[in-house]
């Protein structure tokens, strides 16, 4: 099962990030059984985050449950899961596995994260992020996520790939903006 993932980092205080995540299975390679009027399918995420020294400091373990009309869009599309977890900075190693439940199809995923400590660079700014799509987003008590704007939540394109008819987004934040000693704005700019 091919799995592909990718992170972003936003800053909500010192020496603390929102860091989300999110893992993706094409879905034509996702097994559906009919039940009912719907088509349904599991899948099972389970992963971990390591700090440099290999201690885990995060944990993933989730099903996503599909149910869709017909399969023949899915089948077209990928499937994605998103998750996010508050870290410090550092690198990070991330072990994914997906299964799919119908047939039992894995997929594995491991890779190298970094949240930089912007706080020592000259431009703060956070990941980019590149999306075609928003949602409603759904409500996380206590959770703080730079992606959701007015009850709309911005969903991450992995693959980054945007076709002509579909609306492009992308959000990123910068922290601390100055204006460098000496240089003076112009007052139409100001």
């Amino acid at each position: 099962l091919p799995v592909h993932g990718a992170a972003g980092y936003f800053r909500l205080k010192a020496n603390r990030y929102h860091v989300p995540m999110w893992f993706i299975v094409p879905g034509s390679q996702v097994q559906f059984s009919r039940s009912s009027d719907k088509e349904k399918a599991t899948l099972d995420v389970l992963g971990v985050i390591r700090d440099p020294q290999k201690r885990p400091v995060a944990w993933i373990r989730d099903t996503v449950k599909l149910a869709v009309a017909t399969t023949a869009d899915v089948r077209r599309k990928n499937v994605q899961y998103d998750t996010s977890f508050e870290l410090p900075p550092g690198t990070y190693t991330v072990k994914v596995v997906i299964r799919e439940n119908q047939i039992g199809t894995v997929g594995s995923l491991e890779t190298t994260m970094v949240v930089p400590d912007i706080e020592r660079e000259p431009l703060k700014v956070s990941s980019v992020v590149l999306s075609n799509q928003r949602q409603a987003a759904a409500s996380k008590k206590g959770v703080v996520n730079p992606l959701v704007r007015n009850g709309q939540e911005l969903i991450a394109n992995v693959p980054h790939v945007v076709s002509a008819t579909q609306p492009l987004y992308f959000y990123y934040e910068v922290y601390d903006p100055a204006q460098p000693v000496g240089v003076a704005i112009p007052a139409a700019q100001a």
